[in-house]
């Protein structure tokens, strides 16, 4: 139980976060690899939300 909340809570964390690097990332050219990386970031993210809820219900 505990587990699942836990990883909720990152993962929810995970996700605003890079949520705030994708929009405040200047979308200058030297940035759009990290909005990249930070896109997947957000789609595990996303994952992890899912699973803590599926573990925690």
């Amino acid at each position: 139980m505990a587990y699942g909340i836990l990883g909720t809570m990152a993962g929810i964390l995970l996700l605003l976060v890079g949520l705030y690097m994708i929009f405040m990332l200047p979308m200058s050219h030297e940035h759009q690899d990290d909005a990249m990386i930070w896109t997947g970031i957000v789609m595990g993210a996303i994952l992890v939300v899912i699973a803590g809820f599926l573990i925690f219900f």
